[in-house]
C-alpha cells in the first residue's frame, strides 16, 4: 500500500493508492502521525482509487477517529467507491466519520470547527 500526502493549512488528505495489503495499518499510523505532528487538525483519507477495505484496516479508522477526537480534531473520508460505501454503512461508520464526495467539499468543512 501507498499513501501520498497532500497538506492545505490545516487539512492533510491522503491519497491512498493500490490495495490494502498486511503493511497497511504500519503505512496509515505512519501516515497519520505524520500528520498529527505536523499540526493536522483534519485529516481526509482519500479513498478515490480504493474499493475495498479489510475488516483491520476499518477498525484502524476508528482507532484514528478517536485518537483525533481526542484533540477535537476530525477524520473524514473522501469519495469512497460504491462496493467501499455500502461496507462502510454496514458498519454504521459514516456516523462517526463524515464522508465527502468532491475535495472541495472536505477543504471547505475545514474552516468548520469541529
Amino acid at each position: 500500500m501507498r499513501i501520498v500526502p497532500r497538506s492545505f493549512g490545516p487539512t492533510t488528505i491522503l491519497d491512498c493508492r493500490e490495495s490494502f495489503d498486511p503493511q497497511a495499518g504500519r503505512v496509515i499510523r505512519e501516515a497519520m502521525d505524520t500528520a498529527m505532528n505536523g499540526g493536522c487538525e483534519h485529516l481526509v483519507f482519500n479513498l478515490d482509487k480504493m474499493n475495498f477495505l479489510d475488516s483491520m484496516t476499518i477498525g484502524l479508522l476508528v482507532v484514528i477517529q478517536k485518537d483525533f477526537d481526542v484533540l477535537r480534531d476530525k477524520v473524514s473520508l473522501l469519495h469512497p467507491q460504491q462496493p467501499l460505501r455500502h461496507a462502510l454503512q454496514n458498519c454504521n461508520l459514516q456516523s462517526m466519520l463524515r464522508i465527502y464526495e468532491t475535495e472541495a467539499a472536505a477543504l471547505a468543512n475545514s474552516l468548520v470547527p469541529a
